[in-house]
C-alpha cells in the first residue's frame, strides 16, 4: 500500500502540496489537475526526488528512501527521453537486465507485443508519441509493483491514449498498482481521482 498521509510540500516560499492525505493499493489513481497544480511536486515525494516538508509517506510500510521500496516502484518521470541509440527491443530488454528479470527475452517480446511496436526500429527514429510509449513498455519491463507515471499519456494522439488506457487497465486487473497524473478527463471507463493539491 502507498499511503499518503498530511503531506505539505512548500517551493521557493509557496505551498505547493497542502495536507494530501490518501493511501492506495491496486488498481488506477489518476491525479487530476490543470498544469501547475502541484501534480508532479506530490510525485516526486512519492519517488524520493523530493522530500516532505511536513506529513509522512509510506511504500509498503517503507519510506521512499528505502531500497526496498525503490524495488516496488517503476517510475517515468514527465521529461523522460529514451536512450536513442538502441533499437526498441534493445531499450525495453535494457530496463528488464536491470532489474533482474529471469527470461528477459521473453519478458521484452510480450511488452514488445503489448505496447504494438516494431522492435527493429531505431528510438531516435521514432516519433514524440512512440518515444513515449518506447519510455512506458520500458518502466514495466522493470516488472514493478507500483507504476508513478507523470504525465505518460503527454504527446500522444487520441487513438494511442486510449490504446494506453487500455493497458493500464489490463494491467490494473493483474494486480498492478498505478499512479498517473493528466490534465485531460480520460476516458469513461477509468475513474478519475481529482485530489485538491
Amino acid at each position: 500500500m502507498i499511503t499518503v498521509r498530511d503531506v505539505v510540500k512548500y517551493l521557493e516560499g509557496r505551498v505547493i502540496n497542502e495536507d494530501v492525505t490518501f493511501s492506495f493499493d491496486r488498481g488506477i489513481l489518476v491525479i487530476l489537475g490543470p498544469n501547475g497544480a502541484g501534480k508532479t511536486t506530490l510525485l516526486r515525494q512519492i519517488y524520493d526526488y523530493l522530500k516532505p516538508d511536513r506529513g509522512e509517506i509510506l511504500i509498503d510500510g517503507f519510506k521512499p528512501s528505502d531500497k526496498r521500496a525503490k524495488r516496488l516502484l517503476g517510475i517515468m518521470p514527465q521529461n523522460a527521453e529514451p536512450i536513442f541509440n538502441l533499437t526498441v527491443y534493445d531499450h525495453i530488454k535494457f530496463f528488464a537486465k536491470i532489474r533482474g528479470i529471469k527470461d528477459v527475452d521473453r519478458t521484452t517480446k510480450e511488452i514488445v507485443k503489448l505496447f504494438d511496436l516494431d522492435p527493429r526500429k531505431r528510438v531516435n527514429g521514432l516519433s514524440g508519441g512512440q518515444k513515449r510509449r518506447v519510455m512506458l513498455a520500458s518502466v514495466l519491463a522493470l516488472n514493478p509493483k507500483y507504476l508513478i507515471l507523470d504525465e505518460p499519456t503527454v504527446g500522444l494522439d487520441l487513438e494511442s491514449r486510449h490504446i494506453t488506457h487500455d493497458i493500464f487497465r489490463e494491467l490494473a486487473s493483474e494486480g498492478k498498482g498505478i499512479i498517473f497524473t493528466t490534465h485531460y478527463l480520460g476516458r469513461p471507463k477509468i475513474t478519475s481521482l481529482k485530489i485538491n493539491l
